[in-house]
């Protein structure tokens, strides 16, 4: 029993330490010793999916359930693995499972609100946060989750949606506010700063796709990167991350106050949110302020709701002038409000595909978390207003034919015929990329658009007509658009949205010229001229860190 204890602690310490293939190794010893006892499995499962090796994480959870039905985390964390899987029916059976032996398990909510989410039904995820809330109001996770999630709401304005973040900075983070120590850095505007980015997305992630051009691409005279990775695993591309910063650092595992102390430590100038709200954020770090500036954008951005980050990195369509009042940080206008570093081995821009199919195909290559049934509604009846117009969608959820079922169930019922539905599953990202050749007009999701995927739509040659937002989610498409003078495919009502759709999909030789000049118009614009927008970036870093120097607000 006393070995057992051990290696127990020992597998806590380094899975706390981010050492995932040491944890497993004690993990693995703790199931040879005593393999029917159910903890173990669940514990291994955890090391193991850490580690992205998800479906042996699986086999894990279901033997602990074998061993014991009862063991409520098997379930719930069965769901997670199903979910990181695309296998979203499955991942809701398993929460639902844990629900029903821990009904008033605040986590358990939040992860089958997560998994609701995933699968578009919107309105029950945010139920499930909301009641995970209720039992546990300081749960600053589920508070993240529903804030992610309420940006999908199409009843909500601006103004509600960061009144929530506020409230998240009320409940979870003004009392690591107080007593903010003074910071140490010197005062010396010319000297190189020292920049920290912090994110759990530097991997193969769509977020990284937003924030690689800028972390990766600063003057290394001028700026010294420093990383901090929320990470438990990494890949190529954190690679490629760490071999362009000065210092790395993996914080997954660590506290909000050991990392924050370590920033202060690390004499870091200003501090960069790349996450947002979203999944794996540390926002209650930059709520201790550990850096005398922090600012948020690219990866998720929304704004944060917390006064202790000084600004919002954006552009004037994303947040016009007579919104900004509602935000918690100062509002920082760049060329645009993402670049873009395209990828090296994307295919060249093909024909346009209707002179293959003899019809044109409208197509979404966005998450099916974006896209609610009214969404698909209304793209059957753009398809089916054009003659032998076909709809193509793609996200991994294809690969569950629950999920495939629920989707053809949905157009059906509008009258367009599966024949006329293309529906795709996983792939390479090259394959992803290729995709878009089969695409002649791209269909933006509302009320939550695209970001990367709008702009791989325009590299690879298609326009996306899209529906501008009244919150900042709803926008990102029409100022990448707008920043490629394509500000006609933006619509301002849904009747426009459709009929911009049909006279695009009628005015073929448009199609064929557009598809030939958008890879060359991105790269000319500042959304696809990383070094010139690179250059924004450190501008705007420099003139921060004078005003602070300087004792500015």
């Amino acid at each position: 029993m006393a070995e057992i204890e051990e290696l127990s602690r020992r597998a806590a310490a380094l899975l706390q330490a981010g050492r995932s293939a040491e944890a497993i190794e004690a993990l693995r010893a703790m199931v040879a010793r005593e393999p029917h006892v159910a903890l173990w499995q669940v514990n291994l499962g955890v090391g193991l999916k850490r580690i992205g090796r998800i479906n042996e994480a699986i086999a894990c959870y279901r033997r602990a359930i074998e061993l014991d039905p009862r063991q409520v985390d098997a379930h719930d964390y069965l769901g997670n693995a199903f979910r990181d899987l695309g296998r979203l029916a499955e991942g809701i059976a398993a929460h639902r499972d844990a629900l029903a032996l821990a009904p008033r398990r605040p986590s358990v909510l939040s992860n089958l609100g997560a998994g609701l989410f995933a699968q578009g039904d919107i309105t029950e995820a945010l139920r499930h946060f909301r009641a995970a809330l209720e039992i546990k109001p300081d749960f600053a996770e589920a508070h993240s989750n529903l804030i992610f999630a309420l940006d999908f709401d199409p009843t909500l304005t601006t103004a509600q949606q960061q009144a929530e973040r506020k409230r998240w900075w009320t409940l979870h983070g003004r009392r690591h506010a107080a007593g903010i120590p003074p910071h140490a850095n010197s005062r010396e505007p010319e000297r190189p700063l020292r920049i920290g980015y912090v994110s759990a997305d530097f991997l193969g992630h769509s977020a990284a796709a937003l924030f690689a051009p800028i972390v990766m691409g600063h003057d290394p005279v001028a700026f010294e990167v420093v990383g901090y990775s929320n990470a438990p695993r990494e890949d190529d591309m954190t690679t490629q991350f760490k071999a362009r910063a000065k210092l790395w650092r993996n914080i997954s595992g660590a506290s909000d106050d050991q990392v924050a102390q370590q920033i202060r430590a690390d004499s870091i100038d200003i501090l960069v949110d790349l996450s947002g709200h979203s999944a794996g954020n540390r926002l209650l770090v930059f709520a201790r302020k550990p850096a005398p500036i922090q600012a948020t954008g690219w990866g998720h951005g929304t704004g944060t709701g917390l006064p202790t980050i000084d600004v919002l990195f954006t552009d004037p369509v994303i947040v016009p002038p007579e919104e900004r009042h509602l935000f918690a940080e100062r509002i920082v206008d760049l060329p645009a409000s993402l670049t873009f570093a395209p990828a090296t081995y994307a295919p060249p821009v093909g024909p346009s595909p209707f002179r293959e199919f003899g019809a044109v195909t409208f197509g979404s290559i966005n998450r099916m978390s974006k896209t609610a049934d009214d969404v698909l509604r209304l793209w059957a009846q753009i398809a089916k207003r054009v003659e032998g117009g076909r709809l193509l969608l793609k996200d991994r959820v294809f690969d569950d034919a629950t999920q495939r079922a629920r989707i053809l169930g949905v157009l059906a019922k509008t009258g367009l015929s599966a024949e006329r539905v293309l529906l795709l599953g996983a792939s390479s990202h090259r394959d992803h990329l290729a995709a878009y050749g089969r695409i002649d007009v791209g269909l933006d999701p509302f009320p939550h658009g695209g970001g990367v995927s709008t702009l791989e739509a325009l590299w690879m040659g298609v326009p996306v007509v899209t529906l501008i937002g009244r919150t900042i989610a709803g926008r990102f498409s029409a100022a990448m658009q707008s920043a490629i003078g394509l500000g006609d495919f933006a619509a301002g009502d849904l009747d426009r949205y459709a009929a911009i759709a049909v006279e695009a999909a009628k005015d073929r030789e448009r199609l064929v010229r557009l598809r030939a000049e958008l890879r060359s118009r991105v790269a000319a614009s500042p959304v696809g001229n990383a070094k010139r927008y690179v250059s924004a970036v450190e501008g705007a870093y420099s003139e921060l860190w004078t005003r602070w120097c300087a004792g500015l607000a």
